[in-house]
């Protein structure tokens, strides 16, 4: 029968213009390539997986960089503020409560916010001091208050023992 057509001359004649699926067909594949370029869904979650862990290891140690740092502006901040009331004491004879520029001149927060500054332990002379720089603006447990004393007396309250360290 001249009017016969087998199956892939079929196709052939009937998706003309389909150049892609007629090199397919006649190369005797029926389906789409075995591999297509991309990513699969497994790789994909593997990666996701090791990004996961990666974060979970970081941020924290991120976070305590953050605390480190802003703990590094108190203890500044401090230090600061003790040789302004021994500025003030070497002028007046006495240490003040009075943080304002009338007094000390010694800011109550520190630059960044992130602690505030308060005075406490003026004797009935105020002969002594005690400056306090409390956590504000965050949460830290290990070193929740930073102290320096008329003294240069360093000290802390909270978990840690080494917040006068670095």
């Amino acid at each position: 029968m001249p009017f016969e057509l087998d199956a892939i001359e079929y196709f052939n004649v009937r998706t003309t213009g389909n150049e892609t699926m007629n090199r397919l067909m006649q190369n005797g594949r029926s389906h789409m390539p075995a591999r297509m370029p991309g990513f699969t869904l497994v790789e994909l979650m593997i990666v996701v997986a090791i990004v996961g862990i990666l974060a979970s290891i970081a941020y924290p140690a991120y976070q305590e960089y953050g605390r480190r740092a802003k703990r590094a502006e108190a203890r500044s901040h401090l230090m600061d503020a003790a040789a302004r009331m021994e500025r003030f004491y070497s002028d007046n004879n006495q240490y003040t409560s009075d943080l304002s520029s009338s007094g000390a001149n010694i800011a109550t927060t520190t630059e960044g916010g992130h602690y505030t500054v308060a005075v406490s332990g003026l004797g009935g002379t105020n002969q002594t001091y005690t400056l306090t720089a409390t956590a504000a603006s965050f949460v830290d447990k290990k070193c929740t208050t930073l102290t320096v004393n008329s003294i240069g007396t360093h000290g802390s309250t909270g978990t840690g023992t080494d917040c006068w360290a670095r």
